[in-house]
């Protein structure tokens, strides 16, 4: 899982302690999930775990853990956009859906390829092999990209903000 989160970031001098907080309060909802290794990413946070656990389950803790700007499932792969266009080929394994985007960040800017290349790139070939639309605004599947300074990660359909789902309204009396 790759767990994203911004406002922690903006704390100067107690940035390093907010993520460490945010870490600890991230093992501690999911210790029990079978979790191998928590690791800081420029603004970013990776879980990775041993075993296959519940989705749902992990989701949820996700979202009750204070600070999560959002987060996805992801795979680790190179840095290489003909590595990326493989695996993500791949992962699609036939899924079937009307309409796609490709999101790419790139938190390492001496790649060699600009976000709306990457984006470009992969998307043309997602859309040959599904012969899906693309769909900027209303995509029926969000394929995200991650360029790291020593790994590219890419996912699908990230989880929203958890504060969306802790702020429902409040039943009036």
């Amino acid at each position: 899982m790759l767990i994203r989160y911004h406002e922690i970031a903006l704390k100067k001098g107690n940035r390093r302690y907010f993520i460490e907080l945010l870490k600890r309060n991230l093992i501690s909802a999911v210790k029990d999930l079978g979790i191998k290794e928590i690791r800081s990413l420029p603004a970013r946070i990776l879980l990775t775990f041993k075993a296959d656990y519940d989705p749902e389950v992990l989701i949820e803790r996700i979202r009750s853990v204070f600070g999560v700007a959002n987060f996805s499932r992801v795979e680790r792969t190179a840095r290489d956009i003909d590595t990326l266009r493989a695996r993500i080929l791949e992962s699609l394994n036939g899924s079937r859906f009307d309409s796609f985007r490709i999101e790419t960040q790139r938190g390492d800017k001496t790649f060699a390829l600009k976000s709306p290349e990457i984006n470009r790139q992969l998307g043309a070939a997602v859309k040959e092999q599904s012969g899906a639309r693309v769909d900027l605004t209303h995509a029926e599947l969000t394929v995200t990209v991650e360029i790291l300074p020593h790994d590219a990660f890419f996912g699908f359909n990230k989880s929203p903000d958890p504060a969306a789902y802790r702020s429902a309204p409040v039943a009036e009396w």
